[in-house]
């Protein structure tokens, strides 16, 4: 069988399941532990022995549930992939939709292994393609909602507020898929599983202040929109673990900046927030040309570079931080790699790896009383009262190789 034809098989298991669960509004009922029953024995007389004591065991986590339901809400574009009329053999799959269909593999195939514990998660899927108000969706799929145990819900990224302060009204375990700034309306109810772009730019400085503790250390953006809010976020971030040592430098003034660089008695590291591959390959090949060794702090998105190798320059040291990063050396990757080939015909992708991270997640519920209560066990927990994600890797780019330097703990 080839990928296409089972990545459009997996899609129209997707979509019978959607249908089988329109159908039913009733959730399986879970097994419950009857109380030991006490019998009462007659009295025996024995000789009593001095007590032994034995060697203490370590205690075993107590089982709350075997089974639980993880609702994953995503834009799998059904309606655009199964049009009617068409035999479903002959559909070309949706771009758009293929984000949600690698996590849902991945989902799929940490529940298969899961099953194996003894610990059974059923995945319960809903198509929010046609939907831009997160909102407005949660509430109009509250019923559908509540019947999950958990739910993970992917929206655009600016509507991240929207889904915390639903989760919260209505007091529903939300894992959410990703976030611009880190919001003020994370609760106790929500996780942040992708580290927002605050977080990420505060992480790689935390590198850079440790890494680089006697260098000097410039930001430079151009001052408008997003570049400038990236920039500040820097800054700030630098300032505040260790005052007065940032300095941020205008791109337009080519000759003070070099000149700035050629004149310091310290190595440079430059902070370059910026994802315009044209102005980034520019700022780099006049970074290169000044002959001093400089170290180059860059955003995710440089892997995605085109017309540039980042490991090529003669003086630069490039390094890029990455939420997203998949290291194929990693034991645990290693293994998920292996399974998914030989289930999908196809390589894993940082979506397939997030779904089985979920269904990982997921499955902590059977260990506590609360299903929320998993959040504290596996994020830090942010000012705001809720949780959020905060592993970043660090990516350094030489010749042709990207090697992570350090990945920081979620």
């Amino acid at each position: 069988m080839g990928v296409g034809s089972m990545k459009r098989k997996i899609l129209l298991m997707v979509s019978i399941v959607v249908m089988a669960y329109h159908l039913s509004s009733c959730k399986s009922s879970q097994s419950t532990i009857s109380k030991p029953v006490t019998v009462t024995q007659p009295v025996i007389h024995v000789v009593e022995e001095p007590v032994r004591e034995k060697p203490k065991s370590k205690p075993e986590k107590q089982l709350y549930r075997n089974s639980l339901t993880l609702g994953i809400v995503m834009p799998f574009y059904l309606s655009d992939n199964f049009p009617e009329g068409v035999e479903s053999d002959s559909v070309d799959i949706d771009a758009r939709s293929m984000q949600a269909l690698s996590f849902y593999e991945g989902a799929l195939l940490a529940a298969d292994s899961i099953k194996k514990t003894g610990i059974h998660i059923q995945l319960r899927i809903a198509d929010n393609s046609t939907d831009t108000s997160a909102h407005q969706w949660m509430l109009m799929n509250y019923q559908w909602l509540k019947q999950n145990d958990l739910n993970f819900i992917h929206f655009a990224s600016n509507q991240c507020d929207e889904i915390a302060r639903s989760a919260e009204k209505f007091r529903l375990p939300v894992i959410i898929s990703q976030c611009n700034n880190l919001s003020e309306a994370l609760n106790e109810f929500t996780a942040l599983i992708t580290p927002s772009t605050r977080t990420q730019c505060t992480e790689a400085m935390k590198f850079v202040i440790d890494e680089f503790p006697m260098h000097t250390v410039a930001v430079m953006a151009r001052q408008a929109g997003r570049e400038n809010d990236l920039a500040d976020i820097f800054l700030n971030a630098l300032n505040r673990l260790s005052p007065g040592k940032a300095v941020r430098i205008s791109p337009s003034d080519t000759a003070s900046w070099k000149q700035r660089i050629s004149a310091s008695t310290s190595e440079t590291v430059m902070v370059l927030a910026s994802s315009d591959e044209y102005f980034v390959t520019a700022i780099l090949n006049s970074l290169d040309m000044t002959g001093r060794k400089i170290t180059v702090i860059g955003m995710p998105t440089w892997e995605n570079f085109e017309t540039i190798r980042l490991g090529s320059f003669n003086n630069l040291d490039v390094i890029c931080f990455n939420a997203s990063w998949l290291e194929f050396t990693d034991e645990e990757v290693k293994s998920f790699r292996d399974r998914y080939l030989s289930q999908y015909k196809t390589d894993i992708n940082w979506h397939s790896w997030q779904g089985m991270q979920t269904v990982i997640f997921a499955s902590h519920a059977a260990y506590t009383e609360k299903v929320k209560d998993i959040f504290p066990q596996l994020f830090p927990l942010v000012a705001t009262g809720g949780f959020e994600n905060q592993s970043v890797s660090i990516i350094r780019y030489s010749g042709f190789e990207a090697i992570r330097l350090k990945r920081t703990k979620p």
